[in-house]
Order: C-alpha cells, then structure tokens, then sequence
C-alpha cells in the first residue's frame, strides 16, 4: 500500500528513517534521497539478485555519479566479485568503513535493528549516514559500494546543486 507522509516540521533524516521503517514489510529498504535519480535496466532486479547473492547480511550502495569531491562515494582498494547467475552479472563490490545515505539498500532486519539519533539541524544535512555506518561497524556488518550494474545520480551533481540553490547551500556548512 503506497503512502505519503507530510509533517508540519523537518525532523531531519534520522528521524524519519524511524518512522518510515517501522512501517515497512518487505525484506529490502531501498533508501533514495529526493534527488537521486536510479539508473540501470533490470534496477530491482540487480537488488534483488544481489540481495540473494549475499543472503542479506550486508549494506549496499549503486555506483554514485554527480558526487563532485567524492566521486563513487568512499574510496577503498578492497574489492571483489560475486557472479549472479539469474542475472549473468558479475559484480565488483568495493568494501567500505562508510556509506552513505544517499542512496542505500538494507536488509530489513538490519535497518529495523538501529534506531537513528535526531539529526536535524538547518546547517547541515545531519549524520544519519555517520550514524547508521557507525552501527554497521559495531555489529561487524559489511558495507559496500556497487561498481557496476546499477547506478544513481545526484541530480544535476552536487556542483550543479550548489549553483541552482545559492542562497539554501549559502546557509549550511
């Protein structure tokens, strides 16, 4: 059953991640911000497979494009490959200590464990993505960004953002 939840206030991220969670049923949260955009044909499919492959004991990212001073998200030189055969992919795992909340799928028994710290603040975009990575690391849950297969885009790059919102980015930090 699809919803739309509009609060009077930003509670920030970590805040409504606990909301919206609890309200999920299935076995895989995708996380989108609102200015992801998801490419890749078979999208779900990747997640799904990619699910499977590692019996939902880890955290996933698809490749970030747009991340001007980050580009592909945290860098590592740890990487390997799984094959999936219903998808006749192999795909290339990069290992992380971080990942970010921009755009990220968690098995639902691990996104249900944490409950996210409030993090709302005016000045920045919170630590959701700190907070939750660093809840990761404590239960030895692995992280990973995707380097091929799926991608998501920061919508017009964060460069772009910047330029378009001059007086919303001229407040933060």
């Amino acid at each position: 059953m699809d919803k739309l939840h509009r609060w009077d206030t930003n509670c920030g991220a970590g805040e409504a991640n606990n909301r919206l969670i609890k309200e999920c049923s299935g076995e895989i949260i995708c996380k989108l911000d609102d200015d992801a955009l998801p490419y890749g044909e078979h999208y779900f499919k990747h997640i799904k497979e990619i699910y499977n492959l590692t019996r939902g004991n880890c955290i996933f990212s698809p490749y970030p494009v747009g991340l001007i001073n980050n580009p592909g998200g945290v860098h590592s030189k740890e990487h390997f490959l799984i094959y999936g055969k219903n998808t006749d992919t192999y795909y290339t795992f990069r290992k992380v200590h971080h990942i970010g909340g921009f755009a990220r799928i968690m098995p639902s028994k691990i996104a249900k464990s944490f409950c996210w710290p409030f993090d709302y603040s005016p000045l920045n975009s919170g630590r959701e993505d700190v907070n939750f990575s660093e809840y990761c690391k404590t239960q030895n849950i692995p992280m990973f960004y995707l380097e091929n297969a799926i991608i998501v885009e920061h919508l017009e790059s964060t460069l772009g953002q910047k330029e378009r919102y001059k007086e919303y980015f001229s407040e933060r930090v």
